[in-house]
């Protein structure tokens, strides 16, 4: 009787342990889906990474580079390429203003050469704001490409 007794405490405290660890770990779950704009959309938690990746396409005269970059709620095209840029997959030379920042050269091919300027399209749109206003939303495709201006 009292070894069935010690059983049926140790079930016991050990679901009652367990309903602690899940609850904090329910907890911890709705905090970190806070933190990343998802306001306890727990549904939301399948496609974090898709709702926070973006696509960039470089297109040069002769040649594409293609690259996938992760951000967060809020950043722009320009905090992507700075990234790229930090991490030595791109190199930027930029002028800002008061209209913002200014992509003056990507990996070489700078601005007016053949008459070419970089234009940024998101999903195959020309945004009318700098890259440095406009905020990435999931699944984005940011494409540069180095292209004679209609303007």
């Amino acid at each position: 009787m009292k070894e069935r007794k010690l059983y049926l405490s140790l079930f016991i405290l050990v679901a009652v342990l367990s309903g602690i660890i899940f609850g904090a770990q329910t907890v911890s779950t709705y905090q970190a889906l806070d933190k990343l704009g998802l306001e306890g959309d727990i549904a939301g938690a399948e496609s974090i990474m898709a709702r926070r990746r973006a696509f960039l396409a470089i297109n040069y005269e002769d040649k594409e580079k293609e690259l996938i970059s992760t951000f967060s709620k809020g950043e722009t095209v320009f905090d992507v390429l700075e990234k790229a840029d930090k991490d030595e997959l791109l190199d930027i030379t930029i002028e800002e203003s008061d209209f913002g920042v200014l992509i003056k050269e990507i990996d070489g091919y700078k601005n007016g050469e053949k008459n070419k300027y970089w234009m940024y399209y998101v999903n195959g749109e020309m945004p009318m704001v700098g890259v440095d206003s406009f905020e990435l939303s999931a699944g984005d495709e940011v494409e540069f490409k180095f292209e004679k201006s209609s303007f």
